[in-house]
């Protein structure tokens, strides 16, 4: 007992203990482990979000200040037009937005101006 009445109890921990030394390069070990795999995770994403997105990741990086925003803002685009349903035109569709596609391109080269200011209706959603 100590003076206050209680019962001293003896913890023989030293820092030569094997346990610790062990438990303690564990914790290093996997601390190390975990920093190493975001690591290489984080440039598989910067490495597959700027072979997917070319030069428009540029433009995001400078856009938005920071590669880790931009990767944010490349990766919330790529989910959202993951949600569209994209398909092929088919031969009829294709033809008749070719040709109305020519027709817009001829009125804004005759008329830049004035076509510039008029909505897009030639475009069915």
């Amino acid at each position: 007992m100590n003076q206050l009445g209680f019962v001293g109890v003896s913890m023989n921990l030293s820092l030569l203990d094997p346990k610790l030394i062990v438990l303690v390069a564990a914790v290093i070990l996997i601390i190390a482990v975990v920093a190493w795999l975001y690591v290489r995770k984080r440039k598989s994403t910067t490495a597959d979000l700027r072979q997917k997105f070319g030069p428009e990741y540029e433009r995001a990086v400078l856009a938005h200040g920071s590669e880790r925003k931009a990767e944010a803002k490349l990766a919330d685009r790529e989910k959202r037009v993951e949600k569209l349903s994209i398909r092929d035109l088919d031969s009829m569709e294709h033809e008749r937005f070719s040709k109305r596609w020519e027709a817009v391109q001829s009125r804004f080269v005759d008329s830049p101006k004035g076509q510039s200011q008029k909505p897009m209706t030639w475009c069915p959603l």
